[in-house]
């Protein structure tokens, strides 16, 4: 007969697995490969670079306003609920994305997939797996959002060179169908968002527990201290995004083949999965705040090698730096939620830090590929990118433990 501690360890480590495929499927997909579809979208249908990167700009506008009311909307429908409905409009909406034919087509089912991805990502996760985990709980938030960087490294590959032989309509159907495939089991009949038997259903049954330390998400309004923490978490989105987004479109002007471009970021996403691993593991160890400044040496490491892209030895640099740095976004942000305002309303905390460093990302693709379009170049936003990396670093050194 099986322990009651063993089985519920066994299902917590399902729940880390289930959570890898998942973020795979999701933001692995939806937002880690967009870069793919920049160029060869916009020449087919004569977009500029900026006019079809504005649709990356709504998923993550539309995804920091769902981080945002996040607490409240778990708490009033429910996280299963709120994970079924994302599950099955998602692979619907990406679908649709091969049949538009006008700019304002791709920003509609933009809204949708911003609406969709948190709930099956880092928002959903960051609340699922601290449940489940009292101990490792680094490595298994590292684990758990592994996947976004797996499922990037897979389909970055495999899209990579679908986009050069299908076509990007094809390639978005051929996506379209593996989310699917992978979501609506694993949502509907493996995740449960907390051990025990009460109905998850029930939006009461899932509402986040309210543990007795901490600051609630009103109290930490009030502190300075907090908003410097959004400060920093904005402009790390920022720079990150950067690095995420950009590698694919800089390696292609720099004149290397697409294919090649593409493997280079998936190989980045490959580290990536290393290194939020071994970001989380860091965390354990030394703490978030040193583990952060590691993690942003590797950011300015990923960008100097993206300036520098034209040497092909550079590239190394980009995939390494990129895959350590890009880690900070999702493993770093739940433990430095608990770090500086405690777990007393953690949800609704985490949802506020997770929009900020959203909305760094949704800037980020319309400014750089407005910046591209003016001077035909990426070279003035990853300057830009490097400054507002500097000046994060100094908002992180004021980010200290919130009192009451």
């Amino acid at each position: 007969m099986v322990n009651p501690v063993e089985k519920k360890q066994r299902l917590a480590w399902l729940m880390v697995l289930a959570g890898m495929m998942v973020t795979g499927v999701s933001y692995g997909i939806v937002l880690n490969c967009f870069g793919l579809f920049v160029k060869p979208v916009s020449e087919m249908m004569g977009f500029s670079r900026q006019g079809f990167a504005t649709s990356l700009t709504i998923v993550y506008v539309v995804y920091m306003l769902c981080s945002v009311y996040s607490g409240k909307l778990i708490e009033k429908f429910g996280l299963k609920r709120l994970m079924r409905i994302a599950a099955v409009i998602l692979p619907c909406a990406y679908f649709c994305n091969s049949l538009c034919t006008q700019l304002w087509q791709f920003y509609l089912l933009a809204a949708l997939q911003g609406f969709c991805v948190p709930f099956l990502s880092f928002i959903a996760f960051a609340v699922i797996i601290p449940r489940w985990f009292e101990q490792k709980r680094g490595l298994a938030i590292g684990l758990t959002f592994m996947g976004s960087g797996l499922g990037g490294m897979l389909f970055n590959t495999l899209a990579g060179d679908w986009v050069v032989t299908l076509g990007p309509v094809q390639t978005y159907q051929i996506l379209a169908a593996v989310t699917g495939c992978v979501l609506i089991p694993l949502v509907f009949f493996v995740i449960r968002t907390a051990p025990g038997n009460a109905q998850e259903s029930s939006p009461a049954a899932q509402s986040v527990p309210v543990p007795a330390e901490g600051l609630t998400l009103q109290e930490a309004l009030r502190s300075p201290t907090f908003y410097m923490l959004l400060a920093f978490v904005t402009l790390i989105g920022f720079t990150t995004t950067v690095l995420n987004h950009t590698v694919v479109p800089r390696l292609s002007d720099m004149g290397f083949d697409p294919a090649y471009a593409a493997r280079v970021n998936a190989l980045f996403m490959g580290v990536l999965c290393i290194g939020k691993v071994l970001l989380g593991v860091i965390n354990d160890r030394i703490g978030v705040k040193r583990a952060n400044l590691l993690a942003m040496s590797a950011v300015l490491l990923g960008l100097a090698g993206l300036y520098l892209a034209q040497y092909q030895g550079m590239h190394l640099a980009v995939v390494v730096g990129s895959g350590l740095g890009c880690a900070m976004g999702s493993v770093s942000y739940p433990m430095l939620t608990e770090y500086t305002c405690g777990k007393k309303d953690y949800a609704a905390v985490y949802g506020v830090i997770n929009a900020t460093n959203v909305l760094g990302g949704a800037v980020c693709p319309t400014l750089t590929n407005a910046i591209y379009d003016s001077t035909g170049s990426y070279d003035a936003a990853l300057l830009m990118a490097v400054v507002l990396l500097l000046l994060a670093v100094g908002c992180h050194t004021m980010v200290r433990k919130i009192r009451n």
